[in-house]
């Protein structure tokens, strides 16, 4: 993360990546993920890694969640303090039926 001066996107689709929130305490991460403008992340894992993105990220544009179970107070805390949110979307997934329900929600629309 040192090496990235500035990332735009974060995408991870193994949750098994990111465990904890160790990941926004890696060397030069708080300068890494400051302008980030998407993220795209399940919720099941680790709610404290959206609560710690929640000090760094205030420019989020694009914000995708995926959830089985829970969905965390530290997401909450991370939809809160952006600034320029324009798109928000939560998929949750059921494991009996695999059925998806997508729910859009516009920053404004409160």
């Amino acid at each position: 993360m040192s090496e990235i001066s500035s990332l735009r996107s974060l995408v991870c689709y193994d949750m098994s990546l990111i465990q904890n929130a160790t990941f926004t305490s890696y060397p030069g991460a708080r300068a890494c993920l400051k302008d980030l403008s998407e993220l795209y992340r399940g919720s099941d894992i680790c709610p404290e890694f959206f609560y710690q993105l929640s000090k760094i990220c205030h420019n989020i544009q694009v914000l995708r969640v995926t959830y089985q179970k829970v969905i965390s107070n530290g997401l909450a805390d991370l939809i809160s303090t952006q600034q320029n949110l324009k798109y928000l979307c939560i998929f949750q997934f059921y494991d009996c039926e695999n059925l998806r329900y997508d729910i859009f929600v516009g920053k404004n629309s409160k």
